[in-house]
């Protein structure tokens, strides 16, 4: 009988709870603390995105750049043109002699993946079949717009501060259109020329620019230039 006594639980032993599963405050709390982090850490990873964004912005104008100064040594220190009474973001005008993609693509291996802003997410190569009007990009080539006539602008001539290429952003209506935007959606205003989209109805918030001596930058400050057409005033970056 002693034995089976003290095989018996004893009087006032408590039999522990398993816990199965967490409470509803529990949870609730877990997910307000979740979203208190995350409030906190978007704001951190969409400014990181839009660095990386800017820095490949800045190696692409680089890019461009070197392919037009080898192109120019091998045509007599002469740019490549597109059509001198044309915004400065045209790259090609019906004329294979005023196409950048007949002049540049051996040079380039017809791979123009560099010739856009990569903070533009819809817009394509300028050598996307789908262009096939309009002919306008959202990087803006300088001495296409400088040549004088038919005569290439001739890139030994100019002073290693003045501007190849640069973010396209101008003013249609008093709307901004620009690659770098404060605000804004993303918009491509023609089907049939989809290397044309960029950000619509925000404000600029800046452009970068790659000069003649290969240096590149980013600038805040721009200024206005003389209109080319379609009612359009162009910005550059403030020197």
């Amino acid at each position: 009988m002693e034995k089976l006594k003290s095989l018996m639980p004893k009087h006032g032993n408590k039999v522990k709870k398993i816990r199965g599963a967490f409470t509803l405050i529990e949870v609730l709390v877990a997910i307000a603390i979740i979203g208190i982090l995350a409030s906190m850490l978007l704001p951190v990873l969409s400014k990181a995105r839009k660095t990386a964004r800017r820095v490949l912005c800045i190696n692409n104008l680089k890019q461009c750049a070197t392919v037009i100064h080898i192109y120019a040594e091998d045509n007599d220190y002469s740019a490549a043109k597109t059509w001198s009474s044309a915004s400065p973001d045209r790259f090609n005008h019906v004329n294979p002699g005023y196409d950048l993609r007949t002049q540049l693509g051996s040079y380039l291996n017809d791979n123009f993946e560099t010739w856009m802003c990569p903070s533009v997410s819809t817009s394509t190569p300028i050598n996307d079949p789908a262009n096939t009007s309009e002919w306008r990009f959202n990087y803006l080539y300088l001495p296409g717009s400088q040549q004088v006539g038919d005569t290439a602008r001739k890139l030994n001539e100019n002073d290693g501060g003045d501007l190849l290429m640069t973010d396209s952003a101008y003013t249609w209506n008093s709307d901004w259109r620009t690659n770098h935007s404060l605000g804004g959606r993303l918009w491509t205003p023609f089907s049939f020329n989809p290397s044309l989209a960029m950000f619509a109805d925000g404000y600029a918030e800046g452009v970068h620019g790659v000069y003649m001596d290969g240096h590149a930058r980013w600038s805040s400050k721009l200024r206005a230039t003389p209109t080319y057409s379609y009612n359009s005033t162009y910005y550059l970056p403030v020197d």
